[in-house]
């Protein structure tokens, strides 16, 4: 007798990976001169882990490999360390794989981040400009500084850290000065040091180490001694004797009787006083510097 063969029906389920997507990029944030990079994705799938391949300046970079998405859609990677020579270069985001399922399905891209990388400070020179007397500050002259930059400078007298010289804003051409504290005769010849110099007028604030040398000048104060050798009676006037002058000196003489005078040699006697209170200050006519009353 005939037959009948029978009905056969098969279902085959076709599983088809989604290709890579990215809908941008961008830096996290600023960075300084030999620091990496943060670089932000969003719109990968969500939950993969990708390879990124990227270019910075149109040089192939190494891909970085397991790049992992959130629920999200975000993810992010770092950059080799990087220099002020990339500040305003373009990173690319050249391609996407999908590691996390097999096949690994690859897609191409031109997303676009202009890398942001702030210099290292820089310190060609410091001088002071000037010797100073004992008790008076000192101004340091910078050179070689970033060009119309904001820094805090530390540095060291004799090796002893002092506090930092902050809001030191340099001229076009990289100039600047601080002063120090007070400086007494005991720093005459000692070493101040600058140790580092950190930008503040950008964000993040950069840094560097540096080892300028300085030596102090520093003129000590005169220190006359006065002696009063005669008493003013009716038949003359008084006198004293001022000593431990300065080679080249003026005597200012205030008081009862007010003169100034001038001249050479280690003592001086001043005669015809009259009665009352004086008080004698000495100028060391070289350095230019006052004893205290």
């Amino acid at each position: 007798s005939g037959g009948s063969c029978p009905n056969v029906s098969a279902v085959v389920l076709i599983k088809v990976n989604p290709m890579p997507t990215l809908t941008g990029a961008t830096q996290a944030a600023a960075v300084c001169s030999g620091s990496a990079a943060t670089i932000n994705l969003t719109g990968l799938l969500a939950n993969s882990t990708s390879t990124i391949s990227y270019t910075i300046n149109n040089v192939a970079q190494i891909p970085i490999t397991s790049v992992v998405a959130t629920a999200g859609g975000t993810a992010s990677f770092t950059t080799p360390a990087l220099t002020f020579a990339n500040n305003g270069q373009t990173l690319q985001i050249t391609g996407v794989t999908t590691t996390s399922a097999t096949p690994n399905c690859s897609a191409s891209f031109t997303t676009n981040v202009t890398l942001a990388v702030n210099p290292t400070p820089t310190l060609t020179g410091a001088t002071q400009a000037a010797a100073v007397c004992s008790g008076s500050a000192a101004t340091i002259n910078l050179t070689g500084l970033l060009a119309g930059s904001t820094s805090t400078i530390a540095y060291t007298i004799s090796g002893v850290a002092q506090t930092s010289a902050t809001s030191i804003v340099a001229s076009g051409t990289g100039t600047a000065s601080f002063t120090t504290p007070a400086l007494t005769s005991a720093n005459n010849g000692q070493t101040l040091q600058i140790t580092g110099v950190t930008t503040t007028s950008a964000t993040p604030n950069c840094s560097a180490s540096f080892t300028r040398n300085v030596t102090l000048s520093v003129n000590p104060l005169p220190t006359p001694t006065v002696v009063k050798d005669k008493d003013f009676t009716c038949e003359s006037g008084g006198s004293v004797t001022v000593s431990n002058l300065p080679a080249n000196w003026t005597i200012n003489q205030t008081g009862q009787a007010i003169q100034t005078l001038t001249g050479t040699g280690s003592s001086s006697t001043i005669s015809g006083l009259i009665a009352g209170n004086y008080n004698f200050t000495v100028t060391n006519n070289t350095s230019g510097c006052t004893s205290n009353t």
